[in-house]
């Protein structure tokens, strides 16, 4: 996995049911509008859920084609103050995703190289992301809109 320059990379964990995958990177994307997504074998090896295992509970147009929307947590770990692949020892803070994730198959060449959490997670669950470009930093939390 490479993380290019300029992204921001977060650490989220996937919920199913009482099931919740180990931590693994993902890119803040503010320009992706749905919530979650995701590559189909990125949900099997990083997370250890096979799709099939999700619940489909819709469809929308990314791209101008339709992908599935599939029911699935998506958890938001903290790091250690500074270190971007250091994370804390709490659990993760559960994001609400009414609208669900999108699972990206094996073959769409369109998908994200990498997963990517999106504006719309943030502005549904009410939280704040702060770019500090003097200091290379980010931070997310609860914030008022």
């Amino acid at each position: 996995m490479e993380i290019r320059p300029y992204q921001i990379i977060l650490w989220v964990s996937i919920r199913v049911g009482t099931a919740v995958s180990r931590p693994f990177p993902a890119i803040l994307d503010v320009g992706h509008s749905l919530n979650f997504s995701i590559k189909e074998e990125q949900l099997r090896d990083w997370a250890g859920i096979l799709h099939s295992a999700l619940k489909e509970i819709g469809r929308t147009t990314l791209n101008n084609r339709p992908v599935f929307l599939s029911r699935a947590g998506v958890g938001l770990h903290r790091n250690l103050k500074g270190h971007r692949d250091e994370l804390l020892a709490t659990p993760p803070v559960p994001l609400e995703l009414p609208e669900g994730i999108v699972v990206h198959p094996r073959d769409d060449l369109l998908s994200p190289r990498l997963p990517l959490l999106g504006l719309r997670a943030l502005v549904h669950n009410r939280l704040k992301a702060i770019i500090d470009g003097r200091k290379l930093a980010v931070s997310i939390n609860k914030g008022f809109f």
